[in-house]
Formats: structure tokens, C-alpha cells, sequence
């Protein structure tokens, strides 16, 4: 009796090692897995960083789920700033609602569009949504939450983006809508300016670049554009060429002006010599039947809701056919940014950019200070193609092409 009971305890000890072992690999197993995956993601790098931040302290990074990035946009949840903006947000899994403190309000239903106070305003990117969650192209709070503030900075690995949040009230802000401008053709007296372009020096040898920087026909670019001097449908620049430095981000190669175009290559490739890779573009010429789909999309989307004030509302949002200077085909968007943005005039490219373009045969042609003469707001994205000889003179004496023109014109 006393053998069989030593011999039942004996099993009972063995199987309880057993069962002791297994445990223990198992969690050897788990905790090497977690290990793994910790060491990983330390490792991966990702190819940049989002913060919140007051004054000068980051309160926090975001995280995965706060942000999206998708073909170089960036998009935010609302709860994302919630906290930090005071705003609440109201609605269901179709619609989210902003609202702020004062009582003004967006609201979100998808697409590009959004309700502004009452009034249809529209983004340059559709919202997204992943299950239940909304993510908001950042050019929604960028332009429109008055208060916030986005510091880029490029680094050689990464983009790292601080979001400030330290001021008191936030509001929402209603932009004016943005409207793209027209051409016409001004008479030059020589009287008025030298009659030379200065010389100039580059670091890369762009000798071949010279004859589309500095044209011999000074003034054939010389253009205005804005809503009194349209385009016709049928202009089309006559020798469209590949802009070889458009944003590989799956968009169809864009398109300049031959002269525009190797003018805008040799700036680029000047700008790559002192360090600033980063710079692509992101829109160049745009056509009048394009203009023209793009507005009449615009109306239909607007006239259940607005009904014969389409065409009215339309016209807020999307520059009319014929009022686009892109049809030119003489500017393009040039920037480093996932989205054109007033934050690309904190970078140091934007600088290197504000003080060279001109020997390149380029203006920015919508400064900050000339707001309320060009009605365009400040677009440090936009470089306009006139000439070397224009461009010294419009960037030097600090004047808009509509001053310029209206110099020269006497």
C-alpha cells in the first residue's frame, strides 16, 4: 500500500514538471516575440514625425491611429486635437461635427466639402474613412483653425512636423476663396528700367539653361494674370514640355512652357547644388476643358443644396474657365510639403527660393504683402515664369506683376 502511494506521488511530481516546463517555454516564446516586435518598431524609422505642442515643450508624439498619410497627404482625426483646440465633436459614423467655443462650426460628411458656419468651403483632398474612424486632410486645420501653428522641418531621414497648441480660444476661420487669375499683353518702354538683365553666377554649370532664362524677346512673357484679362478656350501655350522634376507620387508628369519649363529645371538643379533636394512640383499647366470639368463638377454637387445659386457658390470654390493662370502654362506649385501649404514660407528652401528665383526668370507671384492688390491669398508655393530681366526687377523693388504692369504701362 505505502509503494503505491510513494509511486502516485511520484507521477503526480512529474507531471506537474511538466506542466511547469511547458509554461515556462511558453513564456520564454511570448516574451521573445514581444521583444521582437519592441526592437522592430524602435528600429523602423518612419519617414517622419507628428507632435503636439505648447510653447516649446512637445506634449506628445502621435500616434498610428491619430494620423494618416496617403500619396504624400497627410490627414488628422478630429479627437485628435479636440482637447487641445476646445472644440466638441458631435454626429455619427456618416457626419462629424467642429464646434467651437463661439458657436462656429464644420461639418464633415465625406469628400472634399465641408459645411463652414453654413457655407460650402472645399478641401483639396477628400477626407478618409477607415471603419468607424474620420481622418481630415491637415490643410482643414492648417488654413481653417485659427490659433494653430505647423512648424516643418526637413531633416536628411525625415520630415518632423511640430503642431503648436498654446493659445486660449480657438475659432474657425473663413478663408476667402481662393481665385486664380487671367493674361494680357502690356506695351515696354525702355526708358523705364536698365536695359539688361544683371549678370549672374550659379555654382552648377548651366550654360546650356541660358537662352530660357534670359530669352532674347524680354517681353514675351510678360503677361498679366487676373479675373479682368481672361484666357481664351481655345489658348494653349505652343510648346509644352515634361517637367522633369514633377512629385513621384503617382500624378501624371506635369507640364510648363518650353522656356518656363528649362528655366525651372536649371533652378532646380541650382538649388540640388547648394543642398535642396527636396523640392518637386506638383501642378503646372492646366487646360481650359479641364478648368471648365472641374467647375461644372462643382455646380452639380452645389445645385441640390443651392439650387439656381450653383453656379454662384460654384465660382467661391473653383476659379472659372479661362481665370486659371495655370492655363498659361508659364507657374507651377513648387514645394517640399505633402500638401501646398503658407508653412512651406518656415522652410529654408522658401528662402533660398524668395532670393534666387529671379536669375532663374521667376517671381513669386503672390507675396504676402500684396494681398489686397492681387486678391490672391499668400501662396509661397507659386512661382511665375517672366524673364530674367523682368523677374530682377519685380523681385528687387518688392512689386506684384499687377504693380509692375502698372509702372510700365504709365
Amino acid at each position: 500500500m505505502a509503494k503505491r502511494k510513494k509511486a502516485s506521488s511520484g507521477a503526480n511530481l512529474l507531471l506537474i514538471l511538466i506542466i511547469a516546463a511547458i509554461f515556462l517555454v511558453f513564456a520564454v516564446c511570448v516574451y521573445g516575440i514581444f521583444v521582437f516586435d519592441i526592437n522592430s518598431s524602435e528600429n523602423e524609422e518612419a519617414p517622419y514625425s507628428f507632435y503636439l505642442k505648447k510653447g516649446s515643450n512637445r506634449i506628445r508624439p502621435l500616434k498610428s491611429d491619430d494620423l494618416l498619410c496617403e500619396n504624400g497627404v497627410f490627414y488628422l482625426t478630429p479627437e485628435t486635437l479636440a482637447e487641445h483646440c476646445s472644440y466638441g465633436i458631435y454626429g455619427d459614423d456618416t457626419t462629424k461635427s467642429l464646434v467651437f467655443p463661439n458657436g462656429s462650426y464644420a461639418k464633415f460628411t465625406g469628400g472634399s466639402s465641408f459645411c463652414l458656419d453654413g457655407e460650402n468651403r472645399f478641401l483639396s483632398n477628400d477626407c478618409k474613412r477607415i471603419g468607424k474612424k474620420l481622418y481630415i486632410p491637415l490643410e482643414f486645420y492648417e488654413n481653417y483653425v485659427d490659433g494653430l501653428i505647423f512648424d516643418y522641418q526637413q531633416t536628411d531621414t525625415k520630415l518632423v512636423v511640430d503642431i503648436k497648441v498654446n493659445v486660449d480660444n480657438y475659432t474657425l476661420k473663413s478663408n476667402p476663396p481662393v481665385t486664380e487669375s487671367a493674361l494680357s499683353v502690356s506695351d515696354y518702354f525702355d526708358n523705364v528700367y536698365p536695359k539688361k538683365a544683371s549678370a549672374v553666377e550659379f555654382k552648377s554649370d548651366l550654360s546650356a539653361y541660358e537662352e530660357y532664362m534670359n530669352p532674347v524677346d524680354r517681353d514675351k512673357f510678360l503677361f498679366l494674370v487676373n479675373t479682368e484679362n481672361t484666357l481664351s478656350k481655345d489658348y494653349k501655350p505652343s510648346q509644352l514640355t515634361d517637367l522633369v522634376n514633377t512629385r513621384r507620387d503617382g500624378r501624371n508628369t506635369q507640364q510648363m512652357d518650353l522656356y518656363a519649363a528649362k528655366a525651372m529645371e536649371a533652378m532646380l538643379k541650382e538649388a540640388a547644388a547648394y543642398g535642396y533636394t527636396t523640392l518637386s512640383i506638383t501642378s503646372g499647366y492646366r487646360s481650359y476643358n479641364y478648368q471648365q470639368q472641374l467647375f461644372d463638377n462643382q455646380v452639380a454637387a452645389l445645385r441640390p443644396s443651392y439650387g439656381d445659386r450653383a453656379y454662384e457658390k460654384a465660382a467661391q470654390a473653383v476659379a472659372l474657365p479661362g481665370t486659371s493662370e495655370h492655363q498659361s502654362g508659364l507657374c507651377c506649385d513648387l514645394h517640399n510639403l505633402p500638401a501646398a501649404s503658407q508653412a512651406f514660407a518656415n522652410t529654408d528652401e522658401y528662402s533660398w527660393l524668395l532670393q534666387n528665383c529671379a536669375k532663374f526668370g521667376f517671381i513669386l507671384r503672390y507675396p504676402k504683402d500684396k494681398t489686397d492688390i492681387t486678391k490672391i491669398m499668400f501662396e509661397p508655393w507659386h512661382y511665375r515664369y517672366v524673364g530674367r530681366y523682368h523677374a530682377q526687377i519685380i523681385m528687387s523693388e518688392g512689386l506684384c506683376l499687377e504693380e509692375y504692369m502698372a509702372q510700365i504701362q504709365g
